[in-house]
């Protein structure tokens, strides 16, 4: 299994589980089997702190704006859809290979 990135109105569609009150803010190696990108944040779940976190750890590491992601889905889960504007199917490229590089993987391994 792998990570599905789907584009929808602009967007890449980036599946997420988020560890709150975790040791350090951390996006965790890829795993063969994994369907999620899982990321560990230090914030607690509560008032939408993890959720803004999650988007600050998720900006920083794939290098871009934080005003270029948002949450699609799963405001009150663990498991949520993070959407990040591109514009056209460079930049989608770009995206992919970022995220690969912070999974420590080959994007042909991690992604469909």
């Amino acid at each position: 299994m792998t990570i599905h990135l789907r584009l929808q109105g602009g967007a890449v569609i980036v599946p997420v589980k988020v560890t709150p009150k975790g040791s350090r803010n951390e996006i965790l190696p890829f795993r063969d089997g994994d369907v999620w990108v899982k990321v560990k944040v230090t914030a607690p779940p509560e008032d939408g702190q993890a959720n803004a976190a999650l988007l600050v750890v998720l900006a920083k590491q794939l290098q871009l704006p934080s005003s270029r992601l948002r949450l699609a889905s799963g405001l009150q889960a663990r498991q949520k859809q993070v959407a990040v504007a591109v514009s056209n199917a460079e930049e989608m490229a770009v995206l992919q290979a970022r995220l690969a590089q912070v999974l420590h993987s080959d994007p042909a391994l991690c992604f469909t």
